[in-house]
């Protein structure tokens, strides 16, 4: 049971919790290993299926996205996945179909020549003729 103060400033209250609980991770080591246990790391993976599915309609199997989740580095530039390098999932914008794993860089590159090879094959012979 909340007491009545929580109640009134449940704003307030939310924002507090959330804060302790970021400085605890920080600052206490059994409690960041009790959080960040296989399971929560499970139930995030599930989360990134569901969002893949939901927000950007891709046609994805659970097996293909437990093989997309072992590549470990980018399928165009082989940066290694890591904290700083984000790992974005690739897919066919009219389809929905996923094509791979690639690194924001790469996915974004992608994203600017429309997803269309020919645009990408004339700036690839561009960089290639200066």
């Amino acid at each position: 049971m909340r007491d009545p103060w929580q109640l009134k400033n449940l704003e307030h209250y939310r924002k507090y919790q959330r804060e302790y609980r970021k400085r605890r991770i920080k600052s206490d080591p059994e409690f960041r290993a009790r959080i960040q246990k296989p399971a929560n790391k499970a139930r995030r993976s599930r989360d990134k299926l569901t969002t893949l599915i939901k927000r950007h309609g891709c046609i994805l199997s659970i097996e293909l996205f437990e093989t997309l989740e072992a590549i470990s580095s980018c399928q165009i530039c082989n940066k290694p996945f890591s904290s700083d390098t984000k790992r974005c999932y690739d897919h066919n914008h009219t389809t929905g179909q996923v094509r791979g794993v690639l690194c924001r860089d790469c996915n974004f590159g992608l994203g600017h020549f429309k997803d269309n090879p020919e645009i990408l094959f004339k700036a690839h012979e561009y960089l290639r003729s200066r």
